[in-house]
């Protein structure tokens, strides 16, 4: 008789694992395995996300480092120009005092050469009169010496007028001019830099 392998076999009680325990091992294996593989996948992409922040950030560094370096250069830029402004107001400024000066001093000139006419007109006016003696004139002589009076009266009234109009207007050309040199002086007054 031949002997069944099966029930020859003999089968030591620490070598028994039930089929059942295998596959939960088996199980359990795999998803460590997956768990794993899973955690590694996320902190391989965690890092690829951190080395591309840190790239974008570098960048941005850079950006500012541009910009600040553009702002300086701006400033600077900026700086020469207010200088240079500022001697070409003082340039300015120097010839507009020189040009006032010169107006002011021709419509002083021209004041002092009107009052003297003035002053000659009227002394021209007193020694004509002191001329008329009321005793010494004739009707006929007197009527000429009114008509002439009259005459030399309107013609000095006409001149007074003129005058009159010529001073109010170099007045007004001197307050102006000395108003002008006066807000100049105080728009332009030097800027520290």
């Amino acid at each position: 008789m031949k002997k069944n392998p099966i029930s020859t076999r003999r089968i030591f009680p620490s070598s028994q694992v039930p089929p059942s325990s295998v596959i939960s091992y088996g199980v359990f294996l795999l998803v460590f395995i997956i768990l794993i593989s899973f955690m590694l996948f996320r902190t391989s992409s965690q890092q690829e996300n951190l080395i591309n922040m840190n790239s974008r950030l570098i960048d941005l560094e850079q950006q500012v480092q541009q910009s600040v370096q553009s702002s300086e250069v701006t400033v600077e830029t900026l700086s020469d120009d207010l200088k240079e402004v500022n001697r070409e107001i003082r340039k300015l400024w120097d010839l507009s005092n020189k040009r006032n000066k010169q107006r002011i001093a021709t419509l002083e000139d021209q004041l002092n050469s009107i009052d003297s006419s003035i002053k000659e007109i009227f002394s021209d006016i007193k020694t004509r009169v002191a001329k008329i003696d009321t005793s010494s004139l004739s009707s006929p002589d007197y009527e000429l010496r009114i008509k002439d009076l009259e005459e030399a009266v309107n013609s000095m009234d006409s001149f007074r007028r003129q005058t009159n109009q010529s001073i109010l207007k170099l007045k007004d050309e001197l307050s102006k001019s000395i108003s002008n040199q006066e807000n100049s002086e105080s728009n332009s007054l030097p800027i520290e830099n």
